[in-house]
C-alpha cells in the first residue's frame, strides 16, 4: 500500500494548501500497530482542575475536505502541519530543554494547540505503521508548568509532576481549586496518620468536626472540598485513655457513620449536624448555596458563593447569578476520579 499511502498523503498537503480550508491546520491519520491492529486516534482533551486526560472520540465535532476528515484535539503521531501553524507553535520546541522526547514534543503540541483554538483533524486514510505516543509521554516539568497541570492520565497511565509554589492562598481565595498534590498529600497524610492511630485500640474512632460536615453535602464521599486545605475530624475515646490528643465522647450517641472521601469512617450525630448548620448560620450562612473562604473586607464577606475572578483552568465554577443551581459539573474535580 505504498503507493496509496503516498497519494493520500498527497491529497492530505493539497487540502491544507487550499486557500479556503484555512481552519484545517494540523491533519492525522488512522494507525495500525506491529500485528496490524487498526486505531482510531482521534481524541478530546480535558484539561481541568489541574488535571490532564485524554478522552477517546469516535467522532469529531466538525468535518473538513471531501467530508473524511474530523476535528478533535489530538491525533496520530504522523501528522501534517501547516508551515503557518508550526511558527504559532514554536513556543513548544523553541527551546532545547522544552521537551526531551518525541512523545512529549507531540503532548505539549496537542495542548498548546487546544490553547491557541487550533483544531487538529483525522482523516479516514490508508493506516500509517505508527506507535501511540501516549504510551510513552510523561507530564514534564514543562508541560506542567506551561499548561498549569500537575497529574495526567495517558491511556491506564499516570504521571505527576507537583509545581512549587502552585496556586498561592490568595489566588484560592479568588476561586481556584486547591492544588491536585496539595489536596492529595492532606488526604493522604490524615488517611495514613488516622489509620495507624485507629488500629492501636478499639476504644478509639473518627468524629466528624466543622467544616467536616459540609463535606457530607459537597462531595465528601470523592474528596475534600475542592477549594478546602484540611480535613476536619476529631480524635475521639470511648473510656478515659491517657491521650492528651483525644476527647472522650458516648459512641452510643453519634448515631450516623460515613466514610469520608471514600477512604476512613467518621461519626457524628444529629445534634452536632443541626448545631453546625442551624446554629452558625452566621459564619457559614446557607447549606443550599456553596460556599468558600475569601478575606474579609469592606465589600467581601468572609465565606461567598462560589466565584472565580481569574482565567485559569483550575477555576471553581461560578454560582452569579444564580447560586442555589451551581455544581461542578461530574466529580472530574477530586484527586481521584478522572469521570
Amino acid at each position: 500500500w505504498g503507493s496509496a499511502l503516498r497519494s493520500r498523503l498527497r491529497a492530505a498537503v493539497e487540502l491544507l494548501q487550499l486557500e479556503k480550508r484555512e481552519d484545517v491546520e494540523i491533519l492525522g491519520f488512522p494507525s495500525v500497530n506491529e500485528k496490524l491492529v487498526w486505531h482510531w486516534p482521534l481524541r478530546k482533551i480535558r484539561l481541568q482542575y489541574w488535571k490532564l486526560q485524554y478522552q477517546q472520540s469516535s467522532a469529531g465535532s466538525m468535518y473538513a475536505g471531501d467530508g473524511r476528515c474530523f476535528a478533535g484535539q489530538s491525533t496520530s503521531s504522523t501528522r501534517i502541519f501547516r508551515a503557518s501553524t508550526l511558527k504559532r507553535l514554536s513556543a513548544v520546541f523553541s527551546n532545547e530543554h522544552t521537551n526531551k522526547t518525541f512523545a512529549d514534543w507531540l503532548v505539549a503540541t496537542d495542548l498548546e494547540a487546544a490553547r491557541l483554538g487550533i483544531k487538529i483533524h483525522t482523516c479516514l486514510a490508508e493506516p500509517f505503521l505508527d506507535k501511540n505516543y501516549l504510551d510513552y509521554a510523561r507530564l514534564t516539568p514543562f508541560i506542567a508548568d506551561r499548561f498549569q497541570v500537575e497529574v495526567a492520565r495517558f491511556g491506564s497511565r499516570q504521571s505527576t509532576h507537583c509545581l512549587e509554589g502552585a496556586a498561592s492562598d490568595a489566588a484560592v481565595h479568588s476561586g481556584l481549586v486547591q492544588p491536585w498534590c496539595r489536596r492529595k498529600a492532606v488526604m493522604d497524610k490524615w488517611e495514613r496518620n488516622e489509620a495507624l492511630w485507629l488500629a492501636g485500640d478499639s476504644r478509639r474512632f473518627l468524629c466528624l468536626a466543622h467544616g467536616g460536615f459540609i463535606s457530607l453535602f459537597r462531595g465528601g464521599h470523592a474528596g475534600m472540598m475542592p477549594w478546602d486545605n484540611d480535613v476536619d475530624t476529631v480524635r475521639c475515646v470511648t473510656r478515659p485513655m491517657r491521650e492528651k490528643t483525644a476527647v472522650q465522647v458516648d459512641q452510643g450517641d453519634m448515631t450516623f457513620r460515613f466514610r469520608l472521601f471514600g477512604r476512613l469512617e467518621v461519626w457524628f450525630s444529629q445534634f452536632w449536624l443541626e448545631h453546625h448548620f442551624f446554629a452558625q448560620t452566621d459564619r457559614y450562612g446557607t447549606l443550599a448555596v456553596k460556599m468558600h473562604w475569601s478575606p474579609p473586607g469592606p465589600h467581601v464577606q468572609q465565606f461567598r458563593p462560589l466565584r472565580c475572578d481569574l482565567h485559569h483552568t483550575a477555576c471553581v465554577p461560578s454560582c452569579a447569578p444564580s447560586p442555589t443551581r451551581c455544581e461542578f459539573e461530574d466529580h472530574f474535580v477530586h484527586v481521584d476520579h478522572w469521570d
